[in-house]
């Protein structure tokens, strides 16, 4: 998964979700992955690829579409009708770069200022896990139904090292405790599926693509199963 992150912890304006779902309206998502991949990915509408079998299509409600106007009531409706300014950071990739290029004209639409930095990956890391971000494009691979991805990125008592996003809210750990102490697997996916919805309207981080896996073979091979 290629997703964006933002520190709702650190009080700047995406801290107010109505700023985060605006940012997100302001982007043609579908375009910018196919650019940005090649064609070698599909867009994301949830923080787990839709190839896991916890992954639930969010509920309509919470699915973004490419809508400049809402992006800016949503803006307008949180306070910030002028935009902001706000840094965005992203590794030595070129997929991860090309999506901050195309993010920055996006939000420049909407009177946002992203202010993009491009640094090595162990710095990255560093300066994230002590909480110094903004905003920054990453990768994860989430792992299926044992919910340590959903814990770990998203539960309040986890720090910066673990909760890039520094995320806390109880609705969200209630859940997530009755998930992971459930030996019910439909109890869990029903738990998963709600965390899921609780993230899409939230967006503590933006799905961005989830890439697909290209093989190469020879014509005589047979019963691969990757």
């Amino acid at each position: 998964l290629t997703y964006l992150c933002f520190n709702v912890g650190n009080n700047g304006p995406w801290a107010d979700a109505r700023v985060r779902q605006a940012l997100r309206y302001a982007l043609d998502m579908d375009s910018m992955v196919q650019l940005a991949f090649s064609g070698a990915a599909v867009t994301a509408d949830s923080i787990y690829c839709n190839s896991l079998s916890c992954h639930v299509t969010p509920d309509a409600d919470h699915t973004y579409s490419y809508d400049v106007e809402k992006a800016k009531a949503l803006l307008a409706e949180a306070g910030y009708p002028d935009g902001f300014e706000i840094n965005l950071w992203s590794n030595e990739n070129q997929s991860r770069i090309d999506l901050c290029d195309m993010i920055q004209n996006a939000w420049a639409q909407i009177g946002v200022k992203a202010n993009v930095q491009i640094m090595e990956f162990a710095t990255e890391l560093d300066l994230i896990h002590s909480g110094e971000h903004d905003a920054f494009i990453m990768g994860f691979v989430s792992a299926g139904d044992d919910g340590d991805f959903l814990h770990d990125n998203f539960y309040s008592t986890e720090d910066y090292s673990q909760n890039t996003s520094g995320y806390k809210n109880p609705r969200y750990d209630e859940i997530m405790d009755k998930a992971r102490t459930s030996l019910d697997p439909e109890v869990r996916q029903e738990c998963y599926a709600e965390l899921q919805d609780l993230l899409n309207e939230e967006l503590p981080w933006i799905p961005m693509a989830c890439a697909t896996n290209d093989y190469g073979m020879r014509a005589t091979l047979t019963g691969l199963d990757p």
